[in-house]
């Protein structure tokens, strides 16, 4: 039964067309811990990043202080709506990882972000995925129509994304009122992917 309910178990993730970087504030402060002197140098800057992007942050971030030794960094993953919204209410970021530029777009409109700081840094493609042992064979989006589903983890349309780009494109191929009543909604990229999990029992 389990194996059945795998199955026909589909997520979609889109960590976005483009994430951008951009540096929002000036807040990094010397740490004041101790009193040796290379402590009281040492800076720590605090990096608000979508949660699509944890994994290749931490894998880089040895890098990263091994050529700054004196910068410490304080990560903060979530998606990039709820992002979005603890910056607007003065959560203390210096760099703004987005996966989307609309949350970017957003925070300049509100004068959030340093004028010439926004860089668009990385692409992304649309992925569905299905687990490995599952029966069904789909080249091409458009397919889905043609096949049953019971349940589809997507991200939330109102805050992630990767939520966004599905529901534009669920549209644009004409399925997003048959799946509405199948949509099993992650808060973040990494929330979505986890829902495949809960369709073992």
């Amino acid at each position: 039964m389990a194996t059945q309910k795998r199955r026909r178990f589909l997520a979609l993730c889109l960590a976005g067309s483009t994430a951008s970087l951009l540096s929002v504030g000036c807040s990094a402060i010397p740490s004041s811990i101790g009193t040796d002197p290379a402590s009281a140098r040492m800076t720590t800057i605090a990096v608000s990043a979508a949660a699509s992007l944890q994994d290749v942050l931490e894998a880089i971030a040895p890098q990263f202080q091994a050529a700054h030794a004196d910068i410490a960094v304080d990560y903060n993953f979530a998606s990039s709506g709820a992002l979005q919204r603890q910056i607007e209410h003065g959560a203390p970021t210096d760099v703004f990882f987005s996966a989307a530029t609309k949350q970017m777009d957003n925070l300049a409109e509100q004068g959030l972000i340093l004028a010439d700081s926004r860089q668009n840094l990385v692409s992304n493609n649309l992925v569905l995925i299905a687990p490995t042992a599952s029966a069904l064979d789909i080249a091409d989006i458009t397919q889905l129509q043609d096949v049953e589903i019971r349940r589809f983890a997507v991200g939330d349309f109102r805050s992630v994304p990767a939520g966004q780009y599905a529901e534009q494109v669920f549209d644009r191929i004409g399925l997003l009122e048959v799946f509405q009543p199948k949509f099993v909604f992650g808060n973040s990229v990494r929330s979505t992917l986890a829902a495949g999990d809960s369709s073992k029992g």
